[in-house]
């Protein structure tokens, strides 16, 4: 029986994933004009490196995806004018990404939370806080797994 609960769940996430990707980007690109996964990688450069520019292949060991997912990404934001993508000074072949300034209208604290309570009203409204705080210990476990 656990057996078909398991395969029930990771079909859900399969699922679930896909559909919040599109969702999510519908409602984040209306309001900000760009998509989720742009907003995270913006997000990965500002909070993970405040020290040192990094390279594609730094951002893309942080955000768990592909450098030419990462490329592509930092190429549309780059015609948005959220960061420039520059050869390294002593290593022409690398690739480093500098953020502009034009994101920190994205991260103030009144953006995060209009995006947060965004998302939240669209896939936790339903839910009771306690059905909200198990979730939450099941993801986390998932996620430790995949990290």
């Amino acid at each position: 029986m656990i057996f078909t609960q398991k395969y029930h769940i990771l079909k859900q996430i399969a699922f679930i994933a896909n559909r919040w990707q599109e969702n999510a980007d519908k409602l984040v690109e209306k309001q900000l004009g760009i998509t989720v996964k742009q907003w995270m990688l913006l997000s990965i450069l500002e909070e993970e490196f405040k020290n040192h520019l990094p390279t594609i292949g730094q951002a893309s060991e942080v955000s768990g995806t592909s450098r030419q997912n990462i490329k592509r990404l930092a190429n549309e934001l780059q015609k948005k004018d959220f960061l420039i993508i520059a050869s390294d000074p002593k290593d022409h072949r690398m690739l480093r990404l500098a953020l502009t300034g034009k994101h920190r209208d994205f991260f103030s604290k009144n953006k995060n939370q209009e995006l947060f309570e965004l998302l939240s009203k669209e896939y936790f409204e339903n839910m009771e806080d306690t059905e909200i705080m198990s979730l939450e210990q099941s993801v986390d476990k998932i996620y430790q797994k995949m990290k």
